[in-house]
């Protein structure tokens, strides 16, 4: 430029005579708005110039940023280069203190606004990020194609992944507003996004608009089995039972085979919970034969068919449940299971078999005892539990039972066995004596 100035013009001047602009103009004026023209570009070119970290250690290279600051506070340079290092070191918090003063500096700076943008996707504020592109769009509209192909990605995969935690409504009303050629651009991004608003819409039981999000997923992941399953949830919630059958039955044919027993469960959980209790007892019941050892299924079976009145179906698949799992406690679950469906005697009769099972557990006795009174049964008590001899657990269930006579007189009744006195019934009697003194005084001189 200084040369510019010093140099001899020929004597039509810099710029040829047929420009009538400047051909007006003297040769100095022509020479000055060359200069100004330069120093704007000049300016351009450095505001707009790549952030690059030097290749030096970065504790180093933080140390001598720390010291130009210290120096010049408003040192734009510094305050830019310091933000991206610290963005670049996950400290995104501490990058976006630096990158916002050196925007302050220089508002129109790109490379700065597409760090600050960086480290706001980062922190995972996507309404900050998008308007800082979309200012930064508006100002450089050459930009553009760049940022459609690296910003939009970095923008739909963080959209993907905030889902999964807090606020996730306004995550939501962000995809409403984003315009569809992006998802077009972007189907490998895209898919994620709308799978995760769908089971944000699920979740809050909007079943019709989960299953517009999920179409959409597949429409740009096709490939993706789990949201068959998906779509046929929406649906069997939304009672449209065949189209829900339909994606069930695609998403289990495409899946493993080692997988096929759990995702028969997860379809018949699925109906289950839209109360579609014959349709979730058939994929409960082919899940049985994917996977014959797993008793869980059996005992969800039959409460399927209790819950749906088929209690013919129900007592075959608690019996299956019972050969693979014979135990005290589990017929006291399948008891309790009957007794919530008000079907005493199927009750009453696993609860007989749990106590031969296991005669010492006295907590299982006062069970059945509780629900025989709370039933008007209590006088089956005895023929339902058996052991009359065992006087010391009969005291305690007749204590439970807050029937003190026919405690102590079981109490008296142990005492004279001529085995010894199980579980420190000597120790047991001060409680009950305590709670009815009129027998105790009776029962005091036989100890």
């Amino acid at each position: 430029i200084c040369c510019l100035l010093i140099t001899p013009v020929p004597q039509h001047g810099i710029f040829p005579a047929r420009r009538v602009f400047f051909s007006k103009m003297d040769h100095l004026t022509q020479r000055f708005f060359v200069v100004i023209v330069s120093g704007v570009l000049v300016w351009g070119c450095a505001s707009n110039s790549s952030l690059t970290l030097p290749e030096t250690n970065p504790t180093e290279l933080r140390s001598q940023l720390r010291k130009q600051l210290q120096k010049n506070r408003d040192d734009q340079k510094a305050l830019s280069l310091m933000g991206v290092l610290s963005v670049s070191q996950g400290k995104h918090q501490e990058g976006l203190h630096y990158l916002n003063r050196a925007a302050a500096l220089d508002p129109e700076n790109l490379e700065i606004r597409k760090w600050q943008g960086k480290a706001y996707l980062a922190k995972g504020d996507v309404k900050k990020a998008m308007d800082i592109f979309r200012a930064a769009l508006t100002a450089h509209p050459s930009w553009r194609s760049e940022y459609e192909e690296k910003m939009e990605p970095q923008l739909l995969k963080t959209l993907s992944s905030k889902f999964k935690g807090r606020r996730q409504r306004q995550y939501h009303q962000i995809i409403t507003k984003f315009d569809n050629k992006i998802f077009a651009r972007h189907p490998k991004e895209s898919a994620p996004v709308f799978e995760a608003q769908g089971d944000y819409l699920f979740r809050a039981g909007d079943n019709g608009r989960a299953l517009k999000a999920y179409t959409k997923s597949l429409s740009y992941a096709p490939k993706k089995t789990v949201i068959l399953f998906k779509l046929g949830r929406c649906q069997a919630a939304l009672g449209e039972l065949e189209k829900a059958d339909k994606h069930f039955g695609e998403f289990i044919e495409l899946s493993k085979s080692e997988d096929k027993g759990k995702n028969y469960i997860l379809a018949g959980e699925a109906l289950e919970r839209g109360f579609n209790f014959s349709a979730a007892a058939k994929y409960y019941e082919a899940a049985t034969h994917q996977v014959p050892e797993n008793s869980k299924i059996l005992e969800q079976l039959g409460l399927v068919h209790l819950k749906n009145g088929n209690l013919k179906a129900a007592k075959i698949a608690f019996q299956r449940f019972l050969k693979l799992e014979n135990t005290s406690n589990a017929r006291v679950n399948i008891a309790r299971k009957y007794l919530r469906y008000r079907h005493m005697d199927e009750a009453i009769k696993l609860w007989t078999e749990a106590v031969e099972l296991n005669p010492d557990d006295v907590g299982l006795w006062k069970v059945i005892a509780r629900v025989l009174k709370s039933q008007k049964r209590l006088k089956d008590l005895k023929t339902v539990i058996g052991f009359p001899d065992r006087h010391l657990a009969w005291a305690e269930v007749y204590m439970d039972l807050r029937q003190y006579e026919k405690s102590l007189q079981h109490y008296a009744d142990a005492l004279k066995t001529k085995h010894p006195l199980q579980r420190g019934s000597k120790q047991a009697l001060p409680t009950t004596i305590s709670r009815d003194s009129k027998f105790g005084i009776q029962i005091l001189p036989n100890i």
